[in-house]
């Protein structure tokens, strides 16, 4: 499905699946941010991919460690891409760590077993902007959510896309933002609530989160609603 010029979702609910992956047509290449969970999702990508026109896939960029989010990167690495992760995210696919969490299963030691490890061909040591097939990237490295998370901004399409894998979502209909799912092994609230009012003065024209609908009108409020909401909720467990 095509969200702007350049960008497109190739895996998500619209195609019965719960993982979003998403395909940027970069100038020198086609960029996947994430990869699905499974290789049913693997299918869904590749077909879409044909669909569109697009490919090969030159880049692949990990938003984080889950397992549905990373599964088959080194499925795409043999077929050529660069696989592209902060430090700690490229430790996890290199040993099946327990980072690679997969929370909605029960299956997690079956696809801890299954996983193909790879070593990441790039690794983001820092935030800062960053060139992908000259595309460039304003990436921040977050550490609240799960461990080496990356949320990152690009201008696609003449807007400003958000990247936000799973530290930010939307709700059903756009109505509010919604903090990420809190049960990774390192989750930690204080530097997840931290991260969150760093980026609250963001305001992106697009919110394209790693699971769920995208918010492609008025996203530039939304930063600031899911910090506003995780700061209500961290008031109310204080003072219950």
């Amino acid at each position: 499905m095509q969200l702007a010029k350049n960008l497109y979702t190739v895996c998500g609910y619209a195609y019965s699946s719960q993982d979003n992956v998403y395909a940027i047509q970069a100038p020198h290449g086609v960029i996947l941010v994430d990869t699905g969970t499974d290789d049913r999702e693997y299918d869904i990508v590749q077909e879409n991919l044909a669909y569109w026109g697009l490919g090969p896939v030159t880049h692949v960029i990990l938003s984080h460690a889950h397992i549905n989010h990373c599964f088959n990167a080194a499925r795409f690495q043999r077929e050529g891409a660069q696989i592209i992760c902060a430090e700690a995210v490229a430790d996890a696919i290199a040993t099946a760590s327990d980072r690679l969490i997969d929370y909605h299963r029960t299956s997690f030691s079956y696809h801890v077993k299954s996983f193909t490890r790879c070593t990441a061909d790039r690794v983001i040591a820092a935030t800062g902007i960053y060139d992908i097939a000259g595309q460039t990237f304003d990436i921040r490295i977050t550490n609240g959510h799960s461990k080496g998370g990356l949320v990152c901004f690009s201008s696609i399409g003449g807007r400003q896309a958000m990247f936000t894998g799973d530290f930010i979502q939307i709700a059903p209909e756009n109505t509010h933002a919604v903090v990420g799912w809190n049960g990774d092994i390192e989750y930690d609230p204080q530097v997840c609530l931290t991260e969150l009012q760093q980026l609250s003065v963001e305001e992106p024209d697009m919110i394209l989160p790693g699971h769920g609908q995208q918010c492609l009108r008025d996203a530039w409020q939304m930063p600031k609603n899911a910090y506003v909401r995780a700061l209500r909720a961290t008031h109310r467990s204080l003072n219950p």
